[in-house]
């Protein structure tokens, strides 16, 4: 059996960074779940049929018409009807109406339907099954149920006790001319291959002999003595392979598309029956989940929703601008802050999955794909303060740099420069932890950090005299590294041995209060050192004045670049400034 590798943390190490690396790497599906950017849109969400209002629009914004309408008619089955009785509750959750009017979203899909090149449905070949399936009732619930069965290959029987579908559609007030329902109408029954049979009323159930049954007579139509025991949930009744609609129950519907809806959920749970013989499913569950998309809307401009100049509705062009109100919603927030994530064009959820399936390669068959994403971040934390949710990369990536090093499996390239450039400030030949001259211990101690020296060993130099002149109490000084590539690079045993290292030289030195030139330090202390006092080189400047010796900038402008370990550290940045 192969030894287990454990790394040892040092009983003083706290903070977010021991709070066993505040994540557990098996766990990625809750990491996957914190990310909104798929939640359904505002519109979508509270459509009954769950109509794609934001690609309608972005094809009709390209002025795609037959595009939008192939979308939209696969969505609603009878599009010239739906776009002329939809009653809109998109409207109310348009977040358009925050800022001046919702999206007349009724009337772009009517446009869909005028515009579109072709009505045409494609058709694809299904196997037919060997299951027979009655819809009593030919409104549109009904309809919805047996067009979907049929496209799924069943062989679906139709009774409507009128002489022609459509039901209700057909009353004195309806919104829709009869040649349009004979259109939409007429084409389902030329393209489904559904056995219709008019002027049929059932009497009974019992003289059908089929292996499910979808009960759609409407409001006050028959019911066959089912109503007890009927589950509004799932339709399902307490005969086994028979369904109802809500509204032959009774039910109450709070739109005039609730029933399509149910007729096609039904068809998905009568399929679910054939197959498995459960009568379960929530074709009849209308509740509204809100969605969780978070979506900013600071920057957009007031734009007045677009006026028909004709009664019949948007031509092109109108549909075309009342399209462009439409703000596309989605949450952009990390794809918008982050240079990396934008770089790799990925969405949150692909990320995560991209690093799960790096972690967990499966040998011959999968690479692993995100080594060069997850070892390009600079663990900067922006991702999780944009993110509404905090999903935070910079733990993600850094644990998962850690679990690839144990394995071996981390790269070298990735780290290797900035690891010897640690070692060697570490080494023999660079560290050093002394205090003043004559003196056993001193109030502060300058920690200049690697990168000061690298740029200049004179900065090192200058910066300790400014405080030997300016501080009373003595400095000493350690010139030396963090330990910061070796965390970065998910190395813990020598990240370990930098920290211990530091404390050890800080405790022999007095336990001064530590001077840090370099943000990186600041905030590698404050994760893994938290127990000792530490000040900014330039806070420190900024309070006692500048060096009498200083140079002129002779009125040229400097542009100064703030580390992204300084983003927290507002008084810093005004400091260096």
């Amino acid at each position: 059996m192969a030894a287990v590798r454990t790394t040892v943390r040092p009983s003083f190490i706290s903070g977010k960074a021991c709070e066993e690396h505040a994540m557990e790497l098996k766990d990625f599906k809750n990491w996957v779940s914190l990310c909104t950017r798929d939640e359904p849109v505002f519109c979508t969400n509270q459509c009954p049929l769950e109509v794609d209002v934001k690609g309608m629009a972005a094809k009709l914004n390209a002025g795609d018409f037959t595009g939008a309408y192939k979308n939209y008619s696969s969505q609603v089955l009878f599009p010239g009807i739906v776009s002329r009785i939809c009653d809109e509750p998109c409207k109310g959750a348009c977040l358009r109406k925050n800022i001046d009017e919702s999206i007349s979203v009724r009337m772009l899909e009517k446009a869909c339907c005028d515009f579109t090149a072709t009505k045409d449905i494609p058709s694809f070949y299904m196997p037919p099954k060997n299951k027979r399936i009655a819809v009593v009732g030919g409104g549109l619930g009904g309809l919805s149920c047996a067009v979907k069965l049929v496209r799924k290959g069943y062989d679906v029987y139709l009774y409507e006790e009128k002489d022609r579908l459509g039901g209700s559609l057909w009353e004195p007030g309806s919104h829709i001319p009869p040649e349009v329902l004979e259109e939409e109408l007429g084409r389902i029954t030329r393209n489904d291959e559904s056995k219709l049979h008019f002027n049929t009323k059932v009497g009974s159930l019992d003289a059908l002999a089929f292996d499910a049954l979808y009960i759609a007579t409407g409001r006050g139509g028959e019911t066959f003595g089912l109503v007890e025991g009927f589950d509004p949930i799932s339709l399902a009744t307490i005969q086994n392979g028979v369904f109802m609609s809500g509204k032959t129950a009774g039910r109450k519907e709070s739109s005039v598309l609730i029933p399509m809806r149910e007729g096609i959920r039904v068809a998905q749970s009568i399929e679910s029956f054939l197959k498995a013989g459960r009568m379960g499913g929530e074709a009849g569950n209308h509740q509204v989940v809100p969605s969780r998309l978070s979506v900013d809307t600071a920057g957009v401009e007031r734009k007045a929703v677009v006026k028909p100049a004709s009664p019949a509705g948007y031509i092109a062009e109108e549909a075309v601008e009342e399209a462009k109100r439409c703000l596309r919603c989605a949450c952009k927030n990390c794809m918008a802050a982050c240079e990396l994530i934008a770089y790799y064009k990925k969405k949150p959820k692909k990320i995560v999955e991209d690093v799960n399936a790096t972690l967990n390669k499966v040998e011959a068959l999968t690479k692993r794909v995100a080594s060069r994403q997850l070892n390009s971040c600079n663990l900067c934390g922006l991702c999780k303060e944009v993110c509404p949710t905090s999903l935070d990369f910079e733990e993600i990536f850094l644990a998962s740099r850690r679990e690839l090093h144990k394995g071996g499996h981390l790269p070298l390239a990735f780290h290797d420069f900035w690891m010897r450039d640690m070692d060697f400030s570490n080494s023999e030949d660079a560290f050093l932890a002394l205090n003043p001259l004559g003196k056993d211990k001193s109030r502060y101690l300058f920690f200049p950090g690697c990168q000061l020296g690298g740029s200049d060993p004179g900065y090192v130099t200058a910066a300790y005299d400014y405080l030997l002149q300016r501080l009373e109490g003595g400095v000493s000084i350690m010139v030396g590294c963090c330990g910061a590539p070796a965390a970065w690079a998910g190395r813990e045993e020598e990240h370990f041995a930098v920290i211990a290292r530091i404390k050890e030289n800080w405790e022999a030195l007095g336990s001064p209060r530590i001077i840090l030139a370099c943000p990186t330090c600041k905030k590698m202390f404050a994760q893994y050192l938290p127990g000792i006092t530490v000040a900014s080189l330039w806070n420190i400047v900024a309070e006692k004045g500048m060096p009498e010796n200083r140079r002129s900038g002779e009125g040229q402008t400097v542009t100064v670049f703030d580390s992204c370990a300084s983003r927290h550290e507002p008084d810093v940045r005004r400091s260096v400034r």
